[in-house]
């Protein structure tokens, strides 16, 4: 594949992600079609996590299950499609909430159980990636170890900071979580090939960075406040980070797969014969 055709698919990726970006602002601020406008966003959601799985999905059949990147993808696809059923999961319970009496989604609930799997086939992946790039094991203790730390660092931020329920405890472990994973995985891989495969972990922490907004929001009230009285720039951004992250872990899988594909000169222009 030429330079310029590369360039162009990568260019298409990005129009894509700023297409869905633009059509969830204007559908959420200003809401054309307000019987569904709980729909058309959390379809967007469900859209923008299928082209995440997608990109995850184009890299593992980029190797032979014999190779041993493989079962590395193998995890991370399996973690994004467990995103996915619980994007899924969560719509199908934010657009039923009148008919089953409920208030909101339930935390913690279905949606959870895919969302917590998920992270934990996102850290054994990056276990088996450590040990294929270091070439020795990351002993079983080290990895409960992280489980464990992630656990008590939650417990400890909502002890000085917050109010300790179930629910809180919940939102607030998927930030510290996702925040670890992220960090974990670009110290890896920054120290690995100059860094060139460490693009779509940026997104990790824009996950961070999404649920403790939202953790916060919600915990001091203010996200349902700001929800009650018809939205406001709090919610929006608040709501706009999270597909921001998926998008970026997206354009993050695309680019490592024309990496794969093309070397670190996918995306340089050849020089003049």
């Amino acid at each position: 594949m030429s330079y310029q055709r590369r360039i162009t698919i990568f260019g298409l990726a990005i129009f894509v992600a700023v297409a869905l970006l633009t059509a969830y602002i204007f559908v959420y601020q200003f809401e054309p079609f307000p019987a569904v406008t709980d729909l058309l966003t959390n379809l967007l959601i469900i859209i923008t996590a299928s082209l995440t799985f997608s990109g995850t999905l184009l890299i593992l059949l980029h190797y032979h299950p014999t190779d041993k990147p493989f079962s590395i993808w193998l995890h991370f696809t399996f973690g994004v499609g467990l995103w996915l059923l619980g994007e899924i999961a969560w719509a199908w319970y934010a657009l039923n909430l009148d008919a089953w009496g409920l208030e909101q989604v339930p935390t913690p609930g279905i949606p959870d159980l895919f969302y917590i799997l998920g992270m934990f086939m996102f850290s054994v992946g990056l276990r088996r990636q450590y040990q294929l790039v270091n070439r020795r094991p990351l002993p079983v203790w080290m990895f409960a170890g992280f489980w464990l730390f992630s656990f008590l660092a939650t417990a400890l931020i909502l002890l000085t900071f917050s109010s300790f329920t179930l629910e809180n405890f919940t939102e607030y472990f998927y930030a510290v979580s996702e925040f670890l994973i992220g960090l974990s995985a670009l110290y890896m891989l920054l120290s690995f090939s100059g860094g060139v495969f460490a693009r779509p972990w940026l997104g990790m922490f824009i996950f961070g960075i999404s649920d403790a907004l939202f953790a916060i929001a919600n915990a001091s009230g203010l996200y349902d406040y700001s929800s009650s009285n018809g939205g406001n720039i709090l919610t929006l951004v608040v709501d706009l980070s999270y597909l921001v992250a998926y998008l970026a872990l997206a354009l993050g899988f695309f680019a490592q797969l024309l990496l794969m594909k093309y070397g670190p000169g996918a995306f340089l222009k050849p020089p003049k014969q």
